[in-house]
């Protein structure tokens, strides 16, 4: 959110919380436009880049303190997701996936939620096609959840055509969801075709065959690639409105939301990596240290990455490419709570 119109959020905010007759002395409590003009300056400065945001953060942290009483602490971890290291602002995003937000200052908790969720997010998926856009009913339009949206090709869908999918990273897929056509055009499906999975998008294998409307395909292989192709020419035009992948419950470590887990209650989970750096692995408060992270090289050998340092742990990758992480779950060691699992290109 820009700076600007999140000042305009919090002054908003400020006016209607604000007391009609303040007496303001030294020993006064702080007015809620005083606690909003204190996060629109940290704000400004965060998004700047200002290396004063740790002052600005810790004078914010007094004022809202003493200003919002009770209400005080989801605002306070929201200062310390812009302010503090990277173990410390987990911390913080821990303690306000079911905070209560104070009305007045929601905008700038919100924003800074976004900020920090945004530099750990997962790849986005995206879509190509080889048949055009009809009408501004573009390829987001089959992967955005809902049914009454679609994505419809500018030309018939003959032999060779297709409409692919990128997850972003190779990721476990049971199953694969696709819904062709739609009321008034009931024949715009392919009549004759193929789901295809690929690791690069260059090596493909059919995962199951196209004929109709409605499919639902079951199948357990990882893919970072799902394509739909027409095998035979057909004069109909193709409308999706879905193509989806259903994804594997390890997934949920890994789909670039804080508050959906996996819990490691078996001895190690893998999941595989895409090219990284660094992987950042956040689980939840109570996670030992010690935890034991491996990596699978290109050549199939595994090895010991590291282990965890709590909640929070970020270790750097071999500069041999490695293409899958196992958290090995010991003996006598509780179920680990594993929010995100994050690979990290270098910054």
């Amino acid at each position: 959110m820009p700076a600007g119109r999140l000042s305009c959020c919090l002054a908003a905010a400020a006016l209607t919380g604000a007391p009609t007759a303040p007496t303001a002395s030294p020993a006064a409590a702080p007015t809620s436009s005083a606690v909003s003009a204190e996060l629109v300056d940290l704000w400004a400065a965060h998004r700047s880049g200002s290396a004063e945001v740790a002052r600005l953060a810790a004078r914010a942290d007094q004022v809202v303190r003493t200003g919002l009483g009770e209400h005080a602490e989801p605002v306070r971890a929201a200062l310390r997701l812009l302010s503090e290291d990277p173990a410390r602002a987990w911390s913080a995003r821990l303690a306000l996936l079911d905070a209560e937000l104070p009305a007045a200052q929601r905008p700038f908790v919100d924003a800074a939620v976004r900020d920090y969720d945004t530099a750990y997010a997962a790849p986005a998926t995206t879509a190509i096609t080889t048949l055009g856009v009809h009408a501004g009913h573009g390829l987001d339009r089959m992967t955005d959840g809902d049914p009454a949206t679609y994505y419809w090709s500018a030309r018939p869908a003959g032999a060779g055509a297709a409409v692919t999918v990128d997850l972003g990273a190779p990721r476990r897929v049971l199953g694969v969801r696709v819904r062709l056509g739609k009321p008034d055009r009931p024949d715009d499906v392919v009549r004759r075709g193929a789901v295809e999975f690929s690791p690069d998008g260059a090596r493909w294998h059919s995962v199951g065959g196209l004929s109709g409307a409605e499919h639902t395909i079951r199948v357990s292989a990882e893919t970072r690639y799902v394509r739909l192709r027409s095998t035979a020419d057909q004069p109909n035009w193709l409308v999706v409105r879905e193509l989806s992948a259903d994804l594997g419950p390890t997934e949920r470590a890994a789909d670039g939301d804080p508050a959906s887990v996996f819990t490691i209650t078996g001895r190690a989970v893998e999941l595989p990596l895409g090219q990284a750096s660094s992987v950042v692995i956040r689980a939840a408060a109570d996670t030992p240290s010690g935890v034991e992270v491996q990596v699978r090289t290109e050549d199939g050998h595994w090895s010991v990455l590291g282990r965890t340092a709590g909640a929070y742990t970020e270790l750097p990758l071999p500069s041999a490419r490695t293409t899958r992480l196992r958290i090995v779950r010991g003996g006598g060691v509780p179920p680990v709570v594993v929010h995100e699992v994050t690979a990290r290109r270098a910054r």
